[in-house]
């Protein structure tokens, strides 16, 4: 409600990546707190997510999470950590749809952070398509610490997809660069240096 009264404007690409979700993790790049919204309204898809304790600890709110099948990930517990990691594999194996930010968190520059390496774990355990998605725009509508939606455009690009299953733990920082590569050329990053470098972080 808040997108359609402040007039946001949307350019989706890359929708025939769309026509089957089973078992798919998409990964956006993370700049404000409307980029899953923004997600779900663009895309239309049916997802869950896995999100972190702290904003379990909203009331309502968690009941809500817990009943559409989000994930509580805790990441200062690697049993937990642990747990979550395996209820999301079971979940995708199911055929679930999950949106997980490689992020981790929005970035204070607006330039494409370091990727944590769990999401791209879950998807190699699952066997999982991971779909790159590339959000430019949406930094302007709410930067981070704003709290008013402001008009603008926002453009939506689903990139072609890579098959988690087809690398092993070992290869996994390959997996993540590889992801993380697609996703900085979209937003005309693979030349920065700095917070744009393939960088991973555990």
């Amino acid at each position: 409600m808040m997108l359609f009264l402040a007039g946001t404007r949307f350019v989706v690409e890359g929708r025939e990546h769309l026509a089957d979700t089973r078992n798919v993790v998409m990964m956006p790049n993370h700049v404000s707190q409307l980029d899953a919204p923004v997600v779900a309204l663009t895309l239309g898809i049916d997802f869950k997510a896995v999100v972190k304790t702290e904003i379990y600890r909203t009331p309502f709110f968690q009941y809500c999470l817990r009943y559409a099948g989000f994930i509580e990930v805790d990441r200062s517990d690697p049993d937990q950590s642990h747990r979550a990691i395996a209820a999301a594999v079971a979940s995708l194996r199911a055929g679930n749809c999950f949106l997980i930010f490689p992020e981790g968190t929005r970035t204070l520059s607006g330039h494409l952070g370091e990727f944590k390496k769990g999401g791209f774990v879950v998807a190699m355990e699952a066997g999982s398509r991971i779909l790159p998605v590339a959000i430019t725009g949406i930094r302007e509508l709410l930067p981070r610490g704003g709290i008013r939606v402001r008009p603008g455009l926002v453009t939506v690009r689903v990139l072609d997809p890579v098959e988690a299953g087809g690398y092993s733990y070992d290869d996994r920082d390959r997996l993540i660069a590889e992801v993380r590569g697609r996703i900085a050329a979209a937003l005309g990053e693979e030349h920065r240096g700095g917070e744009a470098d393939g960088a991973v972080r555990a």
